[in-house]
């Protein structure tokens, strides 16, 4: 039996106060995304009164987990949220991890400690007491702002104290100067404020390390967002790039020739697939919302189609099915393109043909492993079709993802297919433009 393909693993590093009990939606949501997570108790929130826990022993377990899943062989990303920061930069360095993800997280240079990182006193809403413990009496307002009363009330009770003497310690290693690093800024963040994750994220490069920064879109909370619906794309592109694992315990076709385990390739992320998909993203937005004129449209889109047709995936691709899979994104996107630029062509016969060269490479890409990233694909082809045959095409490998992976996301995306598809029926104009008909069913 051939092996199966390696998992990407996370490595969730939580803040102070905190335990994974608090994490455990926000790890299930990666796990349906058929990555591996694993968000170890730091013994500085054991909950244990008193504790004479500092940040070194936070250190040692999690250099010692992430050690262990290196030498597995599994692909590891730390997340590190808020105080998790301070442990992972000292805990991390020269493991050989993937990638450092600082989700409104402190990044302290070596030297320092969290108070200093808070400017040399505690913040304002953290309380001590005789003992050396620190709580936040007004947690419910202070951590989970955006969530209902009775939810924030409940969550904020679930809170363990946290010593001070782990806020005391310095750091003495700096992991982001050796591992790649991504900052999630958080701009409603009430812990660390949107000012002071800049400062750190800008302190960081001026030393000369490369940081990429990310500012997330709005929770879809709505799924009928027409503006966020966009943004999805991205979000699910991103999170297919770092997971293609099928759920466990389900039948696979597994294709050495197609190994995703052994490839240097990581799909869409090392490729400049992602940079193409981004740069139409903003454009669909932007010129359905008037933010850009139309000469403005013309001239980004034939930069970017310019730019489409001599984009090339790597050389070295692990197997055939891997140019068929790129292919599917060519046609989806140079059909994105196209109707941005002349959206009321969907019928015309050069979008059409788009789709039908799209559908023949989507329907070659059989390797289970490969199948989610047929998603875009496969949601941008299918507003764009109008032939039966594409339709019933669609519609069945929507049911064969469906069946054998855990993305959640299968179903919003072919729920936006056949509303658009009876958009179409019903002699709607631009039937296949989400933007436009989402913006009407909202207003309703």
């Amino acid at each position: 039996m051939s092996p199966a393909p390696r998992r990407s693993t996370f490595l969730v590093i939580h803040g102070a106060w905190h335990h994974p009990e608090l994490y455990g939606t926000f790890c299930k949501a990666i796990e349906n995304r058929g990555a591996e997570v694993i968000c170890p108790r730091l013994p500085s929130c054991s909950g244990e009164l008193p504790s004479t826990k500092t940040i070194e022993d936070d250190v040692a377990l999690i250099r010692a987990t992430a050690e262990s899943l290196v030498q597995e062989g599994k692909k590891v990303f730390a997340v590190m949220h808020s105080y998790g920061g301070m442990v992972g930069t000292d805990a991390l360095e020269g493991l050989g991890l993937q990638r450092l993800i600082y989700l409104a997280a402190f990044v302290p240079p070596s030297g320092k400690n969290l108070v200093d990182m808070l400017g040399g006193s505690m913040a304002p809403f953290i309380v001590g007491d005789e003992q050396g413990m620190l709580r936040v009496p007004e947690a419910a307002s202070v951590f989970y702002q955006d969530l209902p009363d009775d939810e924030a009330a409940f969550w904020a009770g679930r809170l363990v104290p946290m010593p001070k003497s782990a806020f005391l310690n310095r750091i003495t290693r700096e992991a982001y100067r050796g591992i790649p690093a991504t900052y999630i800024l958080c701009k409603d963040d009430r812990a660390i404020p949107a000012s002071t994750q800049e400062m750190m994220i800008s302190n960081v490069q001026s030393a000369g390390v490369s940081m990429d920064v990310k500012a997330p879109s709005a929770q879809i909370k709505r799924r009928t967002s027409a503006v966020t619906m966009d943004y999805a794309i991205l979000e699910l592109f991103t999170s297919l790039v770092i997971s293609t694992t099928p759920i466990d315990n389900q039948p696979t076709t597994h294709d050495e020739s197609c190994d995703l385990s052994d490839s240097d390739i990581i799909f869409g992320l090392n490729d400049g697939l992602l940079d193409i998909i981004k740069r139409i993203s903003s454009l669909h937005f932007r010129s359905r919302t008037k933010k850009v004129n139309n000469s403005t449209t013309i001239t980004e889109a034939v930069g970017i189609w310019q730019d489409l047709t001599t984009w090339q995936p790597p050389e070295a691709l692990p197997g055939e099915e891997y140019q068929q899979l790129y292919d599917s994104y060519t046609s989806a996107l140079f059909t994105w393109l196209y109707l941005i630029l002349h959206p009321d062509s969907m019928c015309d016969g050069k979008v059409q043909s788009m789709v039908e060269q799209g559908v023949v490479t989507m329907s070659a890409v059989t390797v289970l492993e490969l199948s989610p990233f047929l998603l875009i694909p496969l949601f941008i082809l299918g507003l764009a079709s109008v032939q039966d045959e594409h339709k019933d095409f669609i519609s069945g490998a929507f049911d064969q993802i469906e069946e054998h992976t855990a993305f959640e996301e299968v179903e919003v995306y072919r729920t936006m297919v056949e509303r658009s598809w009876e958009n179409q029926d019903q002699g709607i104009p631009r039937s296949w433009e989400w933007i436009q008909w989402q913006d009407a069913g909202s207003a309703g």
